[in-house]
C-alpha cells in the first residue's frame, strides 16, 4: 500500500531486554515498533430521516477503504475533522458507537437535535518493524 502525506501513523515502541551475563553486562536487547497506518477517511452512509441516523457499517467501510484488514478504526464528523468523542463530550450528540466490530452507529432518536451529524471512518492497519502485516 502506497502512503500519502494525508495518512497518519500511531506507533508503540517496545524495548525488550535480555538480562545480564556473569560479568553483569547487559545481554542483547531488541526494539520492536508496532505502528498503525491510518487510511484516508471514508463516508459510506449519509444520515437521512428515512434511515433514522448515520450507520457506517464496518463491511461497507472496509470495502470503500484502502485498508482491507483493519486492526482499529477512528471516527469523526465528516468535513470537520472533529473526533466523535469530542462531539459526545461537548453534549452535541449522544450514544455514538465507533468500534472495529460494527463501525459507527448513531441513532437520530437519541440526539438532542433529533438528527445525527454525518460521520466518516478511517481504518488502520498494523505495520511491524517496517513490514506491513496484512
Amino acid at each position: 500500500m502506497g502512503l500519502t502525506k494525508a495518512q497518519l501513523w500511531t506507533c508503540l515502541a517496545l524495548l525488550c531486554l535480555g538480562g545480564t551475563d556473569a560479568a553483569g553486562r547487559q545481554q542483547r536487547s531488541a526494539m520492536m515498533i508496532h505502528c498503525i497506518i491510518w487510511a484516508p477517511y471514508v463516508n459510506t452512509n449519509y444520515p437521512t430521516p428515512v434511515e433514522g441516523g448515520d450507520f457506517e457499517n464496518i463491511t461497507n467501510v472496509i470495502a470503500a477503504s484502502t485498508c482491507k484488514n483493519p486492526v482499529d478504526i477512528k471516527c469523526q464528523v465528516a468535513g470537520f475533522a472533529m473526533p466523535y468523542q469530542d462531539v459526545v463530550n461537548m453534549g452535541m450528540q449522544n450514544n455514538i458507537n465507533c468500534n472495529l466490530w460494527t463501525g459507527l452507529t448513531c441513532s437520530d432518536n437519541e440526539q438532542p437535535s433529533g438528527s445525527c451529524y454525518d460521520y466518516e471512518v478511517s481504518a488502520g492497519l498494523l505495520e511491524h518493524d517496517g513490514a506491513t502485516l496484512w
